[in-house]
């Protein structure tokens, strides 16, 4: 059984109800003009986790699979948006969880009504919202920069965020990119191709590694890419407005 170790502390500023609780692996972040949208995103990990936590004790191969795998039809709503994002990328389906879990409660919110709808978990954002709200982006230790201040439009969204790092985070990472920030359509996606993105980044030539992975960004179905390694960096296609830069 999945459970929430602390009750959520709910706070309301500039007419958004914003939320931080931990269910089982995942720290949650929450911001919505609905209170009930924000319990509604909290329950829907703790009813993703009741479900995955049990085929994750089978399914081994999910969890250490580097590359994609099929599932049956039986495998729980979530673990199939992972496999096939992670499908779309070329990695394996846990590089995706995270991203997938954050779009299926921002999936929840939009049913309860919500009309801004922004979920992170441990770093990867899910948003769709019908008025403009700046996110927190920390693309990690090592990358020059502490965090970045992002602006979305209705027009932006649905749109997903994640970061990929060799020294952030306990996600896999087989790259040396100290920052590899992904804008995607979705947050599956976003953090499935900051994992390919990052495992590219790689060479004691730091600018042509840099160079690998915006090459490896470009065959992505992504939107933009942000590269950092020791303080060369590399930009594909279109980021979010950026309205600060924290030095880290």
């Amino acid at each position: 059984m999945s459970a929430l170790r602390v009750s959520p502390r709910v706070v309301l500023r500039n007419g958004l109800y914003r939320a931080e609780a931990w269910v089982e692996h995942s720290l949650v972040r929450v911001v919505s003009d609905s209170l009930s949208a924000v319990y509604a995103a909290i329950r829907s990990f703790e009813e993703a986790y009741r479900e995955l936590l049990p085929f994750l004790a089978k399914n081994s191969l999910f969890l250490r699979s580097l590359s994609p795998i099929e599932l049956g039809d039986d495998a729980p709503k979530v673990a199939k948006s992972a496999a096939e994002a992670a499908a779309e990328v070329g990695v394996g389906p846990m590089a995706a969880l995270p991203g997938a879990l954050a779009d299926n409660a921002v999936e929840h919110m939009l049913r309860s009504g919500a009309r801004v709808c922004v979920v992170e978990n441990g770093g990867e954002i899910s948003v769709q919202t019908e008025r403009a709200v700046t996110v927190k982006v920390v693309p990690g230790g090592g990358s020059g920069v502490g965090w970045m201040l992002m602006r979305i439009g209705p027009s932006d969204t649905p749109m997903g965020i994640a970061t990929s790092s060799k020294t952030l985070g306990g996600g896999l990472s087989l790259g040396e990119a100290d920052a590899a920030v992904v804008v995607a359509d979705a947050a599956a996606i976003a953090d499935a191709a900051a994992t390919a993105v990052c495992n590219a980044v790689r060479g004691k030539d730091v600018t042509e590694s840099v160079k690998r992975g915006m090459e490896e960004a470009r065959k992505l179905p992504i939107r933009g890419a942000l590269v950092v390694r020791r303080g060369y960096v590399g930009v594909f296609g279109k980021l979010p407005q950026i309205l600060h830069v924290e030095k880290g």
